[in-house]
């Protein structure tokens, strides 16, 4: 089975699980593993699942992001390996997900909750955009979320223009370009709007 991994190269998993197994010694001694990230690893889920298993079948931890948006036969095939899933979480409220994204949420909801009914531990990430989910209303919602399904970490991922460079580059314009940063003291408001509730530990960055 081949898929496509850095640099555009395709690669079988074998020669991928070849490169990871380099690193072996630094897993053991930190208690790391292997992350998949993209893009999106759903979108090539056959592949992910056969090495994220060849993984496992070595001794070595895994973990994916994903926003959890593909079919639940696609996502499940993966969650059988995934020792953890790092699951974005755009916005809560559909409509304001389908404006900022495209497409609605309710496939990522859904995803969200039979994967919250596996052993497999979950973190919940949320961006912090100013004007777009950087409100108490906002954060509070994804934090009664993760409550909700028994989710009990949360990453709150504040906004930087780390991106922009790269759309100039493509000749391509950056549409948050007017974005302010998330100030310190919004953050910290944030995160105690995020816990105020219990049962929800709460990091910055992630």
């Amino acid at each position: 089975m081949a898929g496509r991994t850095m640099h555009g190269r395709v690669v079988t998993v074998a020669e991928l699980l070849k490169e990871v197994e380099r690193d072996t010694v630094f897993y053991r001694a930190s208690g790391g593993g292997v992350t998949v990230s993209g893009g999106e690893p759903l979108l090539q889920a056959t592949f992910v699942a056969d090495f994220l298993q060849a993984c496992h079948q070595r001794g070595i931890d895994t973990a994916i992001e994903t926003c959890g948006y593909a079919p639940w036969e696609d996502f499940a095939r993966v969650l059988m390996h995934t020792d953890t899933v790092l699951f974005d979480v755009k916005h809560p409220d559909g409509e304001t997900h389908r404006s900022l994204t495209g497409v609605g949420n309710e496939l990522i909801l859904a995803n969200l909750r039979r994967a919250a009914q596996n052993p497999t531990r979950i973190v919940l990430r949320m961006p912090l955009v100013p004007g777009y989910t950087a409100d108490k209303s906002t954060v509070r919602a994804v934090a009664d979320l993760a409550r909700s399904l028994g989710i009990s970490e949360l990453h709150l991922l504040p906004y930087h223009g780390l991106g922009e460079a790269k759309y100039q580059a493509l000749g391509r314009g950056y549409s948050l370009a007017e974005v302010q940063q998330v100030s310190l003291e919004q953050i910290g408001e944030l995160k105690s709007i995020a816990e105020e509730d219990g049962g929800v530990t709460v990091r910055v960055g992630g």
